[in-house]
């Protein structure tokens, strides 16, 4: 069971998290906090497996008490903020905390809303107890080389080496926007290839994503338009609430195109859409990745892509926030390597260059 501590100002919304958590038997709330201060005074006490944390709070802000608490112990922190806040809820990302997720309206509060982020809570709650039991190893490759007939991967020796690729796409969702971070800083200056990103996002929160990337990465990334042509070191994200896929085939100029298509899985944007488009535009000039989410999105779109000649990464399951998507796209056979995360930008700079 989780121990949950819920650090709110609103009254209103730690009664009501509190009764949807103590509702459901993977949960037992052990404490509230009307303030930052209070959750850390609360955290010494009961030291929680979980703590749902507000952004803007008196006496002490979320993000302050996310870096006091994480000084002293290891909680997996959610910032649980609203869309006037969401620039704010990612700095919290940077003090540690490993998501961000938006408050739902209490119109929005049906059963599937409800099931969908009591999900996310628990296995990210699940997940950092885990690496706190088991500390990370310092690197994978070697663990990937001795084990990729039993994943079902290709050797990494044997890939090969003089293909020019021409993109690079990623799909994420639960821990993405650290995660994206992490790989976009991994990339360097100058990176020579367009990268296209799917990341499950709540609406209005890309635009913050976008400038919370573009100033913590230094890279050049923007929310995709219809109708632009990828260019080479610009980073794509797809619009909430919207598709970002690729049209063109394997000799002609490729164009993104953002449609209002039905959601795929129940998403919108959904990264199979933007891996299988990219898959019969780019085939084996495409690298694609898929990072750490719940979840089967992606699954699909990376064996398409394997099945094209692509070259496909999932992100390790000791270093993923949820290893959902990645496992479910290596259990469809789509996957041919599989990296901790700081391993996948080198490897892609590694890859491009020879």
């Amino acid at each position: 069971m989780i121990k949950v501590l819920l650090a709110d100002d609103s009254g209103i919304v730690r009664a009501i998290l509190k009764q949807l958590m103590n509702d459901d038997e993977r949960f037992i709330v052990c404490a509230t906090a009307e303030n930052g201060q209070r959750a850390v005074e609360l955290n010494a006490v009961f030291k929680p497996d979980l703590i749902i944390m507000d952004i803007n709070m008196p006496v002490m802000d979320g993000i302050t008490a996310t870096k006091k608490i994480l000084s002293q112990s290891s909680p997996a922190v959610i910032a649980f903020t609203t869309e006037d806040s969401a620039d704010i809820g990612f700095k919290c990302l940077e003090a540690g905390a490993l998501d961000v997720v938006k408050k739902p309206d209490l119109a929005e509060m049906n059963q599937s809303v409800i099931s969908s982020f009591l999900d996310q809570f628990y296995f990210i709650a699940e997940k950092n107890k885990f690496n706190i039991q088991k500390p990370r190893k310092k690197s994978l490759l070697t663990h990937i080389e001795q084990n990729a007939e039993s994943y079902g991967l290709t050797d990494f020796k044997s890939l090969s080496t003089s293909k020019q690729y021409e993109a690079v796409v990623v799909g994420s969702s639960t821990g993405g926007p650290a995660a994206l971070l992490e790989l976009l800083t991994g990339f360097g200056s100058s990176f020579p290839l367009p990268v296209l990103i799917t990341q499950h996002i709540d609406t209005l929160f890309d635009v913050h994503l976008v400038k919370w990337l573009k100033k913590n990465s230094g890279q050049n990334i923007k929310l995709a338009e219809n109708g632009e042509i990828p260019r080479p070191g610009t980073f794509y994200l797809a619009p909430a609430d919207r598709h970002l896929t690729v049209t063109g085939n394997y000799e002609s100029q490729k164009i993104i195109t953002i449609t209002d298509d039905s959601p795929v899985h129940y998403l919108k944007p959904a990264v199979d859409k933007l891996f299988s488009s990219a898959a019969e535009a780019y085939r084996d000039r495409l690298i694609a990745v898929i990072l750490t989410g719940m979840g089967r999105d992606g699954a699909e779109g990376c064996r398409k892509a394997f099945d094209n000649g692509a070259l496909t990464i999932a992100q390790d399951e000791k270093t993923c926030t949820v290893f959902g998507m990645p496992q479910a796209a290596i259990k469809e056979g789509g996957i041919k390597q599989i990296l901790s995360l700081e391993e996948i930008a080198p490897f892609i700079r590694r890859k491009i260059s020879l």
